[in-house]
Formats: C-alpha cells, structure tokens, sequence
C-alpha cells in the first residue's frame, strides 16, 4: 500500500528531479517518482541505472535540444508518407518542405545517437542496457549518421532525401517504440543529473528493520538544519513547542524513506533503509471531500488501511502528524494511547506519531518498543528560540502564552 498525497510527488519532489527537455519525458519522470518498485531486485536495478549515469555523465559534452525540434520531430514522423521521385525531381516547393523537415529530424536524432554511443552500456543491468541497444538499433536502421553526415556536407540531394524518407516509413513503428524508450532515457539522465547537482547520496539497504540517517535534511528549505536520526523500534512519538520544526522534520524523514525506497539517492550524509512494502504518510490535515470523511473520518481510515496492509509480509513505515487532532481532547487522549500501546508489538513496522498530548507520555514509557524525541526549543527572557534539531526524551514546554502574549493579544483583549 502506498498512502503518499501528503508527499506531494508533482510539486515538491519532480522538482528537484527535473531536467528533462519534453512534456513526455516529464511524464514519464512523474510516473518513475510516482511508482515504488515491488521488488528489492527492481529497486537496486533502479538505483544501478542512476549509478551508470552518474559516473559517467560528468564533463560530456551537454544533451541538449529545444521543445520546438521536438515537437516538429514527431510531427514529422507522425506525418511521414511516400513521396514520388518525380515530385521530388521536378516540384521545388514539395523538395524544400521535405528536405527542410528531414534535415531537422536527422541534426536531431544524431545529437542523441552521438550522446548514446559515447555512453558505457556495460555501466548499466541488463534490462536497462537492452534498451539502449534497442534505440541505438533503432537510429541505426534509418541511417542517422550516414544521413547527418549528407546534410552536413551538402549532399542531401533528391535521391538521398527519397531514401531518408522510405526509411522512416518502412521503420515507423520501430520509430514510435523509440520515443517511448527516449522519454524513460531522459528520465533516468534527469534523475541523474540533478543528483549531481544536489550531491545526493545513495542509501544502504537495510535486511532488518533499522532506520539510520546522517545528516539528513529537507531539501525544500533554502537553509535546512541537519539532523541525525537512528532506530530499530517500531514506534516513535515526537513531541516540541509549536513551530518547532516537528512537520518539517516528518517530512524531512518522508523524503529519505520514500526516495531511497524509490532507488533513489536521499538528502543525507549516509543513510540505511529497509525496503518497505507498505509506506504510509499523514502530514496534512484535511477533509476527504471526494469521500466524503472529516479529518478525523480521514485519519481513522488511513490508520485503519495501514494496520492491514501492514499484516502483509515485509516492512511498514508511517507518519502520522498530530494523530487525532481532528477530535476532542479527551477522546484524543484515549485513542491515541490505545493505538501507540497497540502499535508497540507489531513488527517489522515503524510508525512516527507526533503530539501535543503529553498527558499521556508517563504512561507509555515503559513500553518495550517505543521511543520518544522532542525538537529542541530554548525559552530566552520568555522567548521561544528554535534549534530545529531532534532531542531524546520527550517536552513539556508549552509555548503558546507566550507567544500570544509577545503579539500584544492580551492588550489587544485587554486582558490583565
């Protein structure tokens, strides 16, 4: 099961991915970010195709080309049909047109052909390494390079333009399949190329149930804290003042979990993941409208989906944010101490809650396989300071007065 919404896979994390130059290859991209592997097989082959890019993609020469060659590319192969020689011979308005189209369309199947036979395919798994072959086969059986090399020295006559064409007819399916192979291609190179640019890392995979991040850090924010994170437990409740950083340090631990599950490399120092069948993540606090649910509907169904897709074989991992929040306090409070008591004793899970409910801390704190952390926060001549960095244990420190009363509501109130 896969509950990932609150990760906001298009917004937040196509960006940091996306260097692809088409609509289709951005597509593609999003549905590679939006698709967990079912295997640890088909993960590793992921992550060893990003590897195969990385060591090699570094001080080539740029892949490049612009929407618009594209965009007149397909529309020319999408187009194509048979051409008489003598329309060619005699009809300079019919040659011009053809001539023009296929001249863009080999200048840019030679600029991949040149990017894919500079590659060492030997880098890459098997499936992966296929499918390089097969566009290379492909721009191979429409003589790109012979056709390039016409054009470039001018000797891209009436017969050579007959040729060229009767080749992209006769290979058009061949031709189609290609652009599928080319959008996956320049989603990989993409992935690739921004984990250059980030210096992203790749993440130990983990047989058992262990979590350990160095370092890590959510790659959204311009100035991030780095936070350090280790733990074999099966539940972690996490507590803080308001506004101490405890959704962003969810999120934080989200990406990692879900990038390094994806084949990914993670925004960390070092990092060692399980591989996890089930990822669950409740960050955002809304209504269900199209179920109609209320939050706390919301949040009983997706705690209910993740406790029985979590019975599967294989590991679990889930946030859940301020859980129960959406009802009253006293109901909160029992709810919530009978799900983290409950939760304690599953195995091969691993399920984040944070809470303002501290009420409920003394009493779980004999549990065998629950641990507690709070986000730092120092009070400072009655002043809130954030340090943003994860702590032991649990807080108590409430921080509303204060700031309520640094807003000048109590004046405001009037209020003594």
């Amino acid at each position: 099961m896969m509950n990932i919404d609150n990760l906001n896979v298009d917004k937040d994390i196509l960006p940091l991915f996306n260097m692809t130059l088409n609509y289709n290859s951005r597509s593609t991209l999003l549905q590679l970010l939006n698709t967990k592997p079912k295997t640890l097989q088909e993960m590793m082959d992921r992550q060893n195709i990003i590897k195969g890019f990385t060591q090699q993609v570094k001080g080539k020469s740029l892949y490049n080309y612009s929407k618009t060659e594209y965009n007149e590319v397909l529309n020319t192969i999408n187009n194509v049909e048979s051409v008489d020689f003598l329309k060619i011979k005699f009809y300079s308005s019919v040659k011009s047109t053809l001539e023009s189209s296929l001249t863009q369309l080999y200048i840019f199947f030679n600029k991949i052909y040149t990017f894919l036979q500079s590659l060492e395919v030997q880098l890459f798994p098997t499936k992966f390494r296929n499918l390089l072959d097969n566009m290379i086969a492909t721009l191979m059986s429409i003589e790109t390079e012979k056709n390039y090399q016409f054009i470039r020295n001018r000797k891209f006559k009436s017969k050579e333009i007959l040729n060229a064409n009767d080749l992209l007819i006769e290979n058009k399916a061949q031709i189609n399949s290609f652009f599928e192979q080319l959008h996956l291609f320049e989603a990989y190179l993409s992935i690739s190329l921004k984990v250059i640019e980030h210096q992203f890392i790749f993440p130990t995979i983990s047989p058992q149930n262990e979590l350990d991040l160095v370092d890590f850090y959510y790659p959204l924010l311009k100035n991030p804290v780095k936070n350090n994170f280790k733990t074999s437990k099966n539940v972690v409740v996490l507590t803080g003042a308001n506004m101490s950083g405890k959704s962003t340090f969810f999120r934080a631990i989200a990406f990692c979990s879900y990038l390094g599950n994806l084949g990914l490399p993670v925004p960390c120092k070092s990092a060692t993941i399980p591989f996890y069948q089930t990822i669950s993540i409740n960050i955002d606090h809304t209504d269900n409208v199209l179920k109609g649910y209320s939050h706390f509907m919301n949040e009983i169904m997706n705690l209910k989906n993740y406790l029985i897709s979590s019975k599967e074989a294989g590991y679990s991992f889930a946030i859940f944010d301020e859980l129960f929040s959406g009802t009253n306090s006293i109901d909160a409070t029992n709810l919530l101490t009978k799900t983290i008591k409950g939760l304690d004793s599953h195995q091969n899970t691993l399920t984040f809650i944070s809470t303002h409910l501290n009420e409920i801390l003394d009493e779980l704190q004999q549990l065998d396989n629950t641990e507690f952390l709070h986000l730092e926060c120092i009070i400072e001549d009655n002043l809130p300071i954030y340090t943003y960095k994860i702590k032991n244990g649990s807080s108590d420190i409430r921080v509303g007065q204060l700031i309520f009363e640094k807003e000048g509501l109590n004046e405001l109130l009037k209020l003594s």
